[in-house]
């Protein structure tokens, strides 16, 4: 049995746990605390444990936690403003002005991690298609 297979059940609840707080938990800013505590403790537990063979996928993994925990930081401060400019009273479109520009941002760092993966998907075709390669030795420029 792989030392390594507590991994898996411990990304499995991590989505499960991301889920339930998205879907159940009304109040965005306890909704984002939450969110962003859970995304902390998978960083933290990634940097530590080092669970992948490959120091390539150990990085990636840690790329990919670090901006989900910075989504995460501003989905809490999305929260925090909208109660905090709700309790000072000022305009919907102050609002909306803010709640969109910290979208704005959202957006941008999950397209961030979109190319981020299909670069990594893509090393790893190369990867492995030089490593076909040099077994055949069909291609003397590899």
């Amino acid at each position: 049995m792989n030392r390594w297979s507590w991994w898996d059940a411990t990304l499995f609840l991590r989505r499960l746990l991301y889920h339930v707080l998205v879907s159940f938990i009304i109040n965005p800013l306890l909704s984002g605390i939450l969110i962003l505590l859970l995304s902390i403790i998978s960083f933290v537990l990634t940097a530590v444990f080092q669970p992948f063979k490959s120091s390539k996928a150990h990085i990636f993994a840690l790329i990919i936690d670090g901006i989900l925990v910075f989504i995460s930081a501003l989905r809490c401060i999305t929260g925090y403003s909208e109660a905090a400019l709700v309790s000072v009273g000022l305009g919907d479109g102050t609002r909306v002005l803010i709640n969109e520009s910290l979208e704005l941002v959202e957006d941008i760092s999950l397209m961030v991690m979109v190319l981020i993966a299909l670069i990594a998907i893509a090393a790893k075709v190369i990867g492995m298609l030089k490593e076909k390669c040099r077994h055949r030795r069909c291609c003397r420029k590899y």
